[in-house]
């Protein structure tokens, strides 16, 4: 319950501070916002301030800001979307974009004032208290069947014979492959404590997943003063949003190439999990994590497809192109139709989740 309470909440934030750039920009080009809605249709109740609605609603996944003449109707409006000039029109599209990624850069910045976990390359002279630490435990591998767990900090590894503390992840590798068909102990620091587990050594595995199934490195807390936090920070938020779009290409051309999809995509259900765990790990991994799903939800949204904010910006630069605005009935159609698309896909994907 925790877990559902605190990913609504994550929710609610990252999608009040989208719908705010559109918003505020909206309001500042004199364009009439008509609603602005937390959560989706059917409707908890809504109050009247000046010319804007506000509307609570039942379905906490999503949010919006209906603009007069978005649509493409009521032209002749002073105060409407669809009178304004283009550039006017993509500034208040791509705004919510911006925000997400602001959010980002600022709970980076947070992040790296506090102290946030980060890779040790062994260059950065910021970076204390490194340890070999779990960044991903394969499906149904003896290290999920262990119970190991994403942020978990190998301490030391031994079986009857022998044991070494861990300093390295070459240490680790080492005497996992001179212990191969056997059962091995791990000491696990998890957060506050401190236990023990007992995993199987494969002597066949799969490809890329190792002896027991896990993938390390070593991660120690960095830190900047206040002033450097902010500029890594938002320079943190412009490579990772780099780093999605490139994994996003990559998952298309692996779907176009093959038919299948190389990376674990996560819907509602699989984001609220990972919410919890990630909370479990500390502040420091939280606040990063929601960072990362501000910069997803931004990258997503600015995509060129019908019913996002992308999707509506690319005609409005067809539009640019022909000197011509288009129909506004096959415009709205193709909008709903690749909404009700995106629909299907949610709901594929949180069955997958479920699963």
């Amino acid at each position: 319950m925790f877990t559902i309470i605190l990913f609504i909440i994550v929710l609610i934030v990252l999608i009040l501070i989208h719908e705010i750039g559109h918003f505020f920009t909206a309001r500042i080009f004199g364009i009439r916002v008509e609603e602005f809605g937390l959560g989706f249709p059917p409707r908890i109740f809504s109050w009247r301030k000046g010319k804007t609605n506000y509307s609570l609603n039942w379905l906490p996944f999503g949010g919006f800001v209906k603009i007069k003449g978005e649509d493409g109707e009521k032209g002749n409006d002073l105060d409407s979307f669809s009178s304004r000039p283009i550039w006017q029109r993509s500034v208040v599209l791509i705004s919510g974009v911006f925000m997400n990624f602001l959010l980002a850069g600022f709970l980076f910045s947070i992040g790296f004032g506090i102290g946030m976990q980060a890779i040790d390359s062994s260059k950065d002279i910021n970076i204390k208290n490194a340890e070999v630490q779990i960044l991903n435990v394969a499906k149904e591998s003896p290290a999920e069947i262990a119970g190991l767990k994403i942020g978990d900090n190998i301490l030391e590894i031994k079986n009857n014979e022998s044991s070494i503390v861990i300093e390295s992840i070459k240490d680790i590798q080492n005497y996992i492959n001179d212990h191969k068909g056997e059962n091995i102990v791990l000491t696990i620091e998890r957060g506050k404590e401190v236990f023990e587990r007992k995993v199987f050594a494969r002597e066949n595995y799969p490809n890329n997943e190792g002896s027991i199934g896990i993938s390390l490195a070593k991660v120690g807390i960095i830190s900047y003063p206040w002033d450097k936090a902010i500029i890594k920070g938002f320079e943190k938020a412009a490579l990772n949003f780099a780093a999605i779009i490139v994994a996003i290409i990559m998952l298309i051309k692996d779907l176009i190439l093959s038919g299948e999809v190389s990376a674990d995509i996560a819907g509602p259900v699989g984001i609220a999990r990972l919410t919890g765990q990630f909370y479990d790990l500390g502040v420091s991994y939280f606040i990063n994590f929601v960072g990362i799903i501000s910069l997803n939800l931004a990258v997503l949204n600015i995509l060129p497809i019908p019913a996002l904010d992308g999707g509506r910006l690319f005609f409005v630069i067809i539009e640019k192109i022909r000197r011509k605005k288009m129909d506004r009935e096959i415009e709205a159609k193709i909008h709903g139709a690749f909404f009700i698309a995106l629909i299907i896909l949610i709901i594929i994907i949180t069955i997958g989740d479920i699963f």
